[in-house]
């Protein structure tokens, strides 16, 4: 081989040894970098869950930082589950403890959610690892309830991002709720609102639930793409008035920010939790807020009272058009996207 055909044929070795060393090096240092981002991913994903479960945040702001969580906590592979339930259980075991006692339901579905979002992923995956972790986890649950025991889903596999399933995580959280006496649900059959300024009250299509919590009462104004969320403040309330023939609770409230200048507010209850709702609420009213007996009843078109549910279509028809009153500055539940906009209850909170 001459000197000159033997210099090239050394250059084209140096150069395929060089790729194969950054090849090699290449890997790991990939492997390297992936498991640093995942690892300070975890770590962020740990401070925000020590934060949403923080009583001392304001509401409004663990509202969206539970959002926030949620979101990640699905995205999470079984691996990062692992990690975070074998390196963070005290955060996890503080999160359970969250959703037992956070006295604001739209909160609570959140966190719920949340754990089942971790459960599913860890269920999804038959190994000795994560059947260590879900025993662990399940003991731990066992200690602070048994009612969230048997609510969470610990050995299933549950989608609950998936809307089929929305029904059955609210009647989940019902059932802690139920056991705790942290929050109170009624089943809403109907609802009206009327706005300062205008006499008439106007229906409004609405979820069947009506939350009452700490501080708060909530319930969902249902459009066609989306559901509206509606929080009071008992802080807020200056009247009530029940039409106990007709099931009929009035809460006349005082501008709130957020609401669009409502001011009284109508619910019509399952004939068997009325009397019920109007113990609570004449409980949870501030001391200088009135009983009244108007009989406001009188300008709810009877119509209404005898549909067994006010349909969105039902509202259009019977209001010639006109849709359903709304609220810019409400909260909009779809995928809960904007429900941290809760301005109104940093000072109820």
């Amino acid at each position: 081989m001459s000197t000159t055909l033997y210099a090239s044929y050394e250059r084209q070795e140096r150069r395929r040894l060089k790729r194969k060393r950054e090849q090699f090096t290449a890997e790991p240092r990939g492997f390297i970098r992936n498991t640093k981002q995942k690892t300070v991913a975890l770590q962020n994903l740990a401070a925000l869950m020590n934060e949403a479960t923080n009583e001392g945040v304001a509401l409004s702001k663990r509202l969206k930082l539970a959002l926030d969580m949620r979101e990640k906590m699905f995205r999470l592979d079984v691996h990062e589950v692992v990690r975070l339930m074998s390196t963070q259980q005290h955060l996890i075991v503080k999160l359970a403890d969250a959703l037992l006692h956070t006295a604001y339901v739209p909160l609570q579905l959140l966190l719920f959610m949340s754990l089942t979002a971790l459960l599913s992923t860890l269920n999804g995956t038959r190994s000795e690892q994560t059947a260590t972790v879900r025993q662990r986890l399940r003991e731990n649950v066992r200690d602070l309830d048994k009612v969230l025991l048997s609510a969470l889903p610990v050995d299933e596999v549950v989608e609950v991002i998936d809307p089929g399933n929305a029904l059955w995580v609210r009647k989940q959280v019902n059932a802690l709720n139920r056991s705790s006496k942290v929050c109170r649900t009624y089943i809403l059959r109907k609802c009206w609102v009327s706005s300062c300024g205008k006499d008439k009250l106007m229906p409004i299509a609405v979820d069947k639930w009506l939350d009452l919590g700490g501080t708060t009462l909530t319930f969902y104004h249902q459009l066609p793409r989306e559901t509206i969320l509606y929080n009071i403040p008992y802080a807020s309330v200056v009247a009530l008035d029940f039409d106990e023939a007709n099931s009929l609770a009035f809460v006349y409230i005082q501008q709130v920010l957020g609401l669009g200048g409502i001011n009284l507010v109508a619910f019509v209850v399952e004939t068997a939790e009325f009397t019920e709702l109007r113990t609570t609420l004449s409980a949870v009213r501030p001391e200088n807020a009135t009983l009244r007996h108007t009989r406001k009843s009188a300008v709810i078109h009877a119509v209404h009272l005898k549909t067994t549910t006010t349909s969105f279509q039902h509202c259009v028809r019977e209001n010639k058009g006109q849709l359903p009153l709304g609220s810019p500055g409400a909260h909009s539940m779809s995928s809960m996207r904007s429900a941290a906009r809760t301005d109104q209850l940093t000072k109820s909170s």
